[in-house]
């Protein structure tokens, strides 16, 4: 599992409780991070690592907030998820910021909105992605055209064995 984190470098917590409830279920998870401000990312390096792993999860902790000129994400980074998309990975995206990022990147198969990059929003995140928590949500707004307001889903996790897994 490889598990990216594109954030701005002063939110030192963006992707921690997120990758470390991950790395609870998938020891050998990597993760990796990609710096919002970073004038030249280093996509092909992600793009080679992701050749490697069986499930690829980008969290985006991009917000508006003061700094934020806009809130979309460069088109270089909207493109590395449709590469990923393109070579099959099925990449899982997290918007844990800016909900309309499904516009960019509109040919993902899974995306969650968790809203914020609060700890226990990763956590929630996490345990939503796992399959470990009841997931109930409908969106507040919609995510022209591909969300309508309300839209959302209803998912009811499988049961846990002793060791806190699924059976």
């Amino acid at each position: 599992m490889l598990s990216i984190t594109y954030a701005h470098r002063p939110d030192l917590g963006a992707g921690v409780t997120f990758d470390a409830e991950l790395k609870r279920w998938f020891g050998g998870m990597r993760s990796e991070y990609a710096d919002a401000d970073d004038p030249a990312p280093n996509y092909a390096r992600l793009l080679a690592l992701s050749d490697s792993a069986e499930v690829v999860v980008i969290g985006s902790y991009v917000a508006q907030n003061y700094l934020a000129a806009t809130l979309n994400v460069p088109p270089q980074f909207a493109a590395l998820i449709e590469e990923l998309v393109k070579r099959g990975r099925h990449p899982v995206i997290l918007a844990m910021g800016n909900p309309y990022l499904l516009q960019q990147v509109p040919d993902v198969q899974t995306y969650v909105v968790a809203w914020a990059g609060f700890p226990l929003s990763q956590f929630a995140a996490a345990r939503a992605v796992l399959g470990s928590a009841r997931v109930s949500g409908r969106l507040p707004i919609p995510i022209p055209p591909y969300a309508v307001l309300g839209a959302g889903i209803d998912f009811v996790p499988l049961p846990l064995g002793p060791n806190g897994l699924p059976k």
